[in-house]
């Protein structure tokens, strides 16, 4: 009976394949759910995956209790705080740029001659790198502004609502 051959996929590459029972390492699953051997082997030697993905049956040999972020295909800590803080730079540095340009564009709607269009102008800024390397910091600029006015104001208010309590 343990001789026979049997046909059925595995649970992890999803290949039909065919099997004798007894040739397969996988021992664990009450259910039977079949494992190719050679899936079996690549879970085994990952140090990553301690258990059966079906079952949860430990393997032997390892040590259930070992955190799985100290994994080597995992990122530390570190590297995802490092990894954020550049996410956020880089977001500051789109949303000072399109301030820029926004206030550039605002500016030469305002001020362009009447000899030329707007649109000549502004494809003649955008020609130069010196544009947006201006409009970049210009963006810090406006933006930083706002935010000293922003803390005057709050002042400004604090102070009100303390003169007005005494």
């Amino acid at each position: 009976m343990l001789n026979k051959v049997t046909s059925s996929t595995c649970h992890i590459c999803l290949e039909e394949l065919s099997y004798k029972p007894k040739n397969i390492q996988k021992k664990c699953c009450p259910t039977k759910a079949f494992i190719c051997n050679e899936c079996w082997d690549s879970l085994n030697n990952n140090e990553c995956i301690v258990q059966c993905p079906l079952c949860k049956w430990k393997f032997e040999g390892q040590d259930i209790e070992t955190p799985m972020n100290n994994c080597s295909c995992q990122c530390s800590e570190e590297d995802i705080k490092e990894t954020k803080l550049c996410i956020i730079k880089l977001l500051k540095c789109i949303g000072y740029e399109l301030v820029g340009i926004v206030s550039f564009v605002l500016f030469i709607f305002n001020v362009h001659s009447i000899d030329t269009t707007f649109r000549e102008e502004f494809n003649y800024l955008i020609s130069s790198p010196l544009f947006w390397i201006i409009s970049f910091f210009l963006g810090i600029f406006i933006i930083h502004m706002i935010y000293i006015l922003y803390i005057i104001i709050e002042y400004i208010i604090t102070e009100i609502l303390k003169y007005l309590n005494i």
